[in-house]
């Protein structure tokens, strides 16, 4: 025991009331056991209390995750990654243990009597109470932290947050809050994870915005700054939870402000976010556009070309705008200056449910500007949202690694000329259908 303070279930109950905490309440915690004291009677004690100020018609909620997790199994050693193909265990929500270094209650809230977890292989939730069964259905598998997911539904039912001696950078709620602002080129994390489906491991594709390294690159962490300044400017409620410093907070209103703090602070990190827009079926007007932009650079970026071979070059390029299933996305910026070009199609013969990125450019000086991804990704989203389940595109030694970063991967086959052909599943990030 040390030094620690003895707590009691009557003393948290008291002071839970005096936070905030009342009947009914829908609540997702965030909790320091060490930072609380010592419990007596356990650490299971502080959901008791909690579960006891709410009533049967309030509902607990926590992040419970997985404890085994792969989102980083990019990054480990090789020898790691192929055990891990080989045998690991597939997530099942019944089972699955949760990820008790975010805190002991994570496991204790799992395994409570009556209690609910959503089916996300790495961000999954476990609720107890009048709305557990509804927090925790239909959590989205692709980008799980935006609409449908439990955070949302948080907000939706006017539900609170309660940190009990965690940090500020804990509250897992500001993901919610990247995932709706309206931020350029936020940074994407793609991770492959075993799930149970009719007794078996299927591995699947994941996407969502950046948990680890962020949204964004940004100086500090910037969950606390929000935090902080959101308690600064009055909201929130702050106290001493028996030995921990604790915070209640309005959820809607602290995703609210989480919003626009992120919308007026990275927004700035991009001043000349892209504007990519569908050009299907083309005008006369869209093909002098594409014709201009793509004459205007191809002899600085292939000053050996003699000019005959470039203008076929070029109305190659704007013939096949005219083409059957055949889409264009023209990305401009700034005013209206154009910048970069995608052309794509869709395969309803040979290999339905195939489509092909077939031409792909960005002028050199908007290189360094995020076109090009923004670009690909809006390619991608047209493809899916057209039934297309994969895309294939061949690229040059110096193209590869800015596609592998778009989540495509080598086949193995080779294009003539020697470029690579690559791959990769067709995945539309929720929110953005």
């Amino acid at each position: 025991m040390g030094d620690q303070p003895i707590i009691t279930r009557t003393r948290l109950i008291r002071d839970l009331r005096a936070l905030g905490l009342a009947e009914g309440q829908t609540v997702m915690l965030h909790a320091s056991v060490k930072a609380i004291g010592w419990i007596v009677g356990g650490p299971d004690v502080v959901l008791d209390a909690i579960l006891n100020v709410l009533t049967a018609e309030g509902t607990l909620m926590m992040l419970a995750g997985c404890e085994d997790g792969t989102y980083e199994m990019a990054e480990w050693p090789e020898e790691k990654r192929q055990a891990y193909l080989a045998e690991c265990p597939p997530f099942d929500p019944a089972r699955t243990r949760a990820y008790r270094k975010w805190s002991i209650l994570t496991e204790y809230l799992r395994t409570w009597p009556g209690a609910c977890r959503s089916a996300h292989p790495d961000s999954s939730h476990a609720a107890v109470g009048r709305l557990a069964e509804w927090i925790t259905a239909d959590h989205p598998l692709q980008y799980g932290h935006g609409p449908g997911s439990p955070l949302a539904k948080l907000c939706q039912c006017g539900g609170k947050v309660l940190l009990l001696g965690s940090p500020l950078n804990a509250i897992t709620l500001l993901h919610y809050a990247e995932h709706m602002a309206s931020v350029p080129n936020k940074r994407i994390a793609r991770y492959r994870a075993p799930i149970l489906r009719d007794g078996h491991t299927e591995w699947v594709d994941i996407e969502e915005f950046d948990t680890c390294l962020g949204i964004v690159d940004w100086p500090d962490d910037y969950f606390i700054t929000i935090a902080k300044e959101y308690l600064a400017l009055g909201h929130g409620r702050t106290g001493v939870l028996a030995a921990a410093e604790s915070y209640l907070f309005d959820a809607a209103d602290l995703n609210r402000f989480g919003v626009e703090w992120m919308e007026r602070h990275f927004g700035r990190l991009l001043d000349d976010k892209p504007k990519i827009t569908t050009c299907c079926p083309t005008s006369s007007d869209d093909r002098e556009t594409f014709r201009r932009l793509f004459a205007d650079n191809i002899m600085l970026e292939f000053p050996d070309t003699p000019g005959w071979k470039a203008a076929k070059w070029v109305q190659s390029v704007v013939d096949l705008l005219s083409e059957k299933d055949r889409w264009a996305l023209l990305a401009r910026i700034g005013g209206n200056e154009a910048a970069g070009f995608a052309l794509f199609k869709i395969d309803k013969e040979d290999r339905p449910g195939w489509g092909y990125i077939t031409e792909f450019y960005v002028a050199r000086e908007h290189r360094l500007k995020s076109i090009g991804k923004a670009l690909a990704h809006e390619a991608l989203r047209v493809l899916a949202t057209r039934g297309v389940e994969n895309v294939m595109l061949t690229a040059n030694q110096n193209a590869v690694g800015f596609w592998e970063k778009c989540g495509f991967e080598r086949s193995g086959e080779k294009w003539k000329n020697g470029l690579d052909v690559m791959v990769r599943r067709c995945i539309i990030p929720r929110g953005q259908q």
